[in-house]
């Protein structure tokens, strides 16, 4: 039995204010403001340079990629991929509108411009931007096609006509975002394993090293979890994650309860938390549903197949959610005021 999957978010590192650099000085408009960047960021570490680099690209994955899986999730819902539009639906559900991508496309531009240079991972980026700006247009008018119900005036012609251009716009986003996300995850998982250790030298195991530790392994819980088949979860593996993953919310737990004033500094870290103990119940349920209950009946499958994860106990999809859920209330911390206690 295939599952409909879910795009996997990705986790921010907590760098701070943007601080692109800009290569091109007659570019700039106020060259006091360029020269406060370059300033700036000649006292950061190549960490932290590579963190503001990356944070541009990861917004467009975490936002701007997901509304184009949605709206291509959408629209193949009700059509066939391969047999094309016959006119004889059943059920007419259109494709979802794409918003303004403007924070994604000026995102991709400093972080093109922003140290370290990648020439590969700028490519992936330009090329990923190309697919996106390609795609927007044609899924619009799609929308608007079905949003105003033209094809009841003339049975379908336009969407016909649309539906191979649908196809060919999403393969080539889906291609190009496969491509920009392996270089960009790739990279970013290493710098948080950086950061991790960095943090916990400097600092010790108080809140900030507890954040990225839970979501480290958060991480490598939800890539377990992401198959499209439950005979194809690894049990034995999964258990041991969903322990590792437990012991190290446990802790976050313990420690925020014995350091509150601490806790209490950084803006809705409750939150955080209430969302970490979320994402661990889903992953239990998804384990207790492998060992104890086998594959799902035809009306789990159906809402599964509908989207509706919510109403089937144990599986991928409410571990994905749950999981892209922490990561946004990760990524929506507010560190500013931010002080370990004992530091």
């Amino acid at each position: 039995m295939m599952l409909q999957r879910t795009k996997v978010a990705v986790f921010v590192l907590g760098m701070g204010a943007w601080t692109g650099c800009d290569k091109l000085a007659e570019a700039v408009a106020d060259k006091a403001a360029a020269a406060a960047v370059d300033a700036q960021e000649a006292g950061m570490s190549e960490d932290d340079k590579l963190g503001n680099k990356l944070s541009g690209y990861i917004s467009c994955i975490n936002n701007t990629s997901r509304t184009i899986t949605d709206a291509q999730k959408r629209y193949f819902d009700w059509v066939d991929a391969k047999a094309g539009l016959t006119g004889k639906e059943k059920s007419v559900y259109g494709v979802y509108e794409i918003s303004d991508p403007s924070t994604c496309v000026d995102g991709i531009k400093k972080s093109a411009d922003a140290e370290p240079e990648d020439a590969e991972l700028e490519g992936a980026a330009t090329e990923y931007l190309t697919a996106l700006q390609a795609a927007m247009p044609v899924i619009n008018e799609a929308h608007k096609y079905y949003e105003d119900e033209d094809y009841k005036d003339d049975k379908f012609a336009k969407g016909k006509e649309l539906h191979p251009k649908l196809v060919a716009a999403f393969d080539a986003f889906t291609a190009a975002d496969a491509k920009f996300r392996v270089l960009v995850v790739g990279k970013n998982e290493a710098l948080q394993e950086r950061e991790l250790a960095r943090v916990e030298k400097e600092e010790g195991r108080k809140l900030s090293f507890h954040n990225k530790f839970v979501m480290a392994k958060a991480k490598k819980l939800v890539e377990a979890s992401d198959v499209a088949d439950l005979k194809d979860l690894d049990l034995g593996k999964y258990e041991t994650l969903v322990s590792d993953y437990e012991k190290a919310v446990d802790e976050l737990e313990t420690y925020v309860k014995d350091h509150k004033a601490e806790a209490d500094s950084v803006s809705i870290f409750s939150m955080f938390v209430d969302q970490a103990t979320t994402l661990r119940k889903a992953a239990k349920d998804l384990m207790r549903r492998k060992r104890d209950k086998g594959e799902y009946t035809q009306d789990e499958i159906k809402y599964l197949n509908q989207g509706h994860s919510h109403l089937v106990e144990g599986n991928p999809g409410e571990v994905l959610k749950a999981y892209n859920d922490l990561v946004n209330r990760s990524n929506g911390l507010n560190w500013h005021f931010y002080k370990p206690d004992g530091v």
